[in-house]
């Protein structure tokens, strides 16, 4: 499905589980994390009030493309179903995430994510 420049070709559209599944596949050697299929992030539609937070899963998005590849994680350009709106999601391959030092990134990239958002 990849092509050289390391993007989805344009007639292939995946799921993003789809994704996150095949990644986790070509880790399969590695324990897998308990991670949860949903994370809490702020709805445009709450944002009138403060600290309400919404549920998003996987299946909520449809993949673009691949963005950006780096040696712990890919950035995706992926839609949110509900609005169409654009987003880049990072998803990061715990199983590479071994030391404290390499945990101690993943805390700190993730305290600026909630920040910036």
């Amino acid at each position: 499905r990849d092509e050289p420049n390391g993007d989805l070709s344009s007639s292939s559209y995946m799921s993003t589980r789809d994704l996150v599944s095949e990644l986790n596949s070509k880790d399969a050697q590695y324990p897998k994390s308990g991670a949860p299929d949903s994370v809490p992030v702020d709805d445009e539609m709450s944002a009138l009030e403060p600290g309400v937070q919404r549920q998003y899963s996987l299946d909520d998005f449809e993949l673009i493309r691949v963005i950006g590849r780096g040696s712990y994680a890919k950035v995706l350009m992926v839609e949110l179903k509900k609005t169409q709106r654009i987003y880049a999601m990072k998803v990061i391959k715990k199983a590479l995430v071994t030391d404290d030092e390499d945990i101690d990134w993943v805390q700190s990239e993730k305290h600026v994510f909630e920040t910036a958002s």
